[in-house]
């Protein structure tokens, strides 16, 4: 099923992407049941520096 914008396949995305055809299918799943394709917030404990201190790190 290619997404309803583009009207593309998911081998023609892949293509130019660079992407494999996988990542593109799950990537469209997850557009269409979240509305975004960003990655979810993930369980376990915080991180104790602030964004502020891991950029300074990096």
């Amino acid at each position: 099923m290619a997404p309803p914008h583009t009207q593309k396949g998911y081998k023609q995305i892949s293509k130019k992407t660079g992407v494999p055809v996988p990542t593109v299918q799950g990537i469209v799943k997850r557009y269409h049941t979240y509305g975004q394709i960003e990655d979810a917030p993930r369980s376990g404990r915080p991180t104790l520096l602030s964004q502020y201190n891991l950029e300074a790190i990096e």
